[in-house]
């Protein structure tokens, strides 16, 4: 799969629920994350044991396209495990 984004902090939130990371996710308030992880774990009654994460971060390059800026796009490359 590529992502590519032009928000590092978004970037950041979609590769930590890609990658299976909880740290970041945990430590947000926002209502469409604490929804999610409310929704995925009544459906499959797994609460507080940890899924393997889905993907694998292979590459992250950043692209100016906008010289002379501080607009950058990030692609992220990552692979099904």
């Amino acid at each position: 799969m590529v992502l590519v984004s032009c928000n590092p902090a978004t970037l950041a939130r979609d590769l930590s629920l890609l990658l299976g990371s909880s740290s970041s996710s945990s430590s947000s308030s926002s209502s469409s994350s604490s929804s999610s992880s409310s929704s995925s774990s009544s459906q499959d009654g797994s609460i507080g044991q940890a899924r393997p994460p889905p993907f694998r971060l292979a590459s992250v390059q950043a692209v100016d396209l906008f010289p002379h800026t501080d607009h950058v796009e990030t692609v992220a490359v990552l692979e099904r495990l």
